[in-house]
């Protein structure tokens, strides 16, 4: 692991990682991302984005921001641009995010990794953003559900869903690996 990876890592984790006590209300959930465990990314459970998503919405630069934009992939990708841009670790270890189409013509966006991060890393370094972004309304304009993955190819991305009716719906698949 080169030196840039390895401060990437620990500066993103100790960001993403710091506890406190919150509520979880989400419209996130993580999509696939390969087999195998998470070996140096944050779990959902215990990590700051569960339990008190407003301090790192605060750390990515997120505090006050509106979504604008046509539909949710717009919106989404406005929110994803502002977290990359707000924290100096997030230009690190993110070149970028823009909305595509693929060759069925399904809109999402694709999420470029620095350099020393891999796609799946980046997948649930995105989720954890996304999941404290949900837990502090900012995606409360969202009428889809954002999963955010790995594509057919093997990169990074956030794709969108329609988001199925009943109060009654099972919340075990947000919960990263």
């Amino acid at each position: 692991m080169s030196d840039a990876e390895t401060f990437i890592r620990e500066h993103v984790r100790r960001i993403l990682s710091e506890r406190k006590p919150a509520s979880r209300d989400l419209g996130v959930v993580r999509g696939d991302v390969g087999r195998g465990r998470f070996k140096n990314v944050p779990k959902l459970e215990g990590s700051l984005a569960d339990t008190d998503p407003q301090a790192l919405v605060e750390k990515l630069g997120l505090e006050g921001f509106e979504l604008s934009g046509e539909g949710a992939e717009e919106r989404v990708l406005g929110l994803i641009q502002k977290a990359i841009t707000g924290a100096s670790v997030m230009r690190e270890a993110f070149a970028g995010a823009e909305l595509v189409q693929d060759e069925k013509g399904t809109r999402f966006i694709r999420i470029e990794p620095g350099q020393g991060l891999s796609p799946r890393s980046a997948v649930q370094y995105i989720f954890l953003a996304l999941v404290a972004a949900s837990n502090t309304g900012l995606l409360s304009g969202i009428n889809r559900t954002v999963v955010p993955g790995l594509d057919a190819e093997g990169r990074a991305g956030i794709f969108f869903q329609e988001r199925k009716s009943g109060a009654g719906r099972r919340r075990k698949e947000l919960r990263p690996g």
